[in-house]
């Protein structure tokens, strides 16, 4: 099975933005004024939606992830 695409929601852009680009080595584009940012890697289409567009487009309230951690093993 290939995944050819995932949507990711968030509550703060920025802080996911360079989670994905200074941790996980993601190449983004992003100049902080788009709602929305577009990534990939790998040939997979990565989406993150910002978390209080996406619940007022949908008009419901979601439980999301709180914390990111991350090891380097060196």
């Amino acid at each position: 099975m290939r995944l050819d695409g995932i949507g990711i929601f968030v509550s703060n852009m920025k802080t996911m933005v360079n989670f994905y680009k200074d941790v996980l080595g993601f190449e983004i584009e992003w100049d902080g004024k788009e709602p929305n940012v577009m990534l990939k890697k790998d040939g997979t289409l990565f989406m993150f939606y910002g978390r209080n567009d996406f619940e007022k487009m949908t008009n419901k309230r979601f439980n999301y992830a709180t914390e990111i951690k991350a090891q380097s093993k060196k």
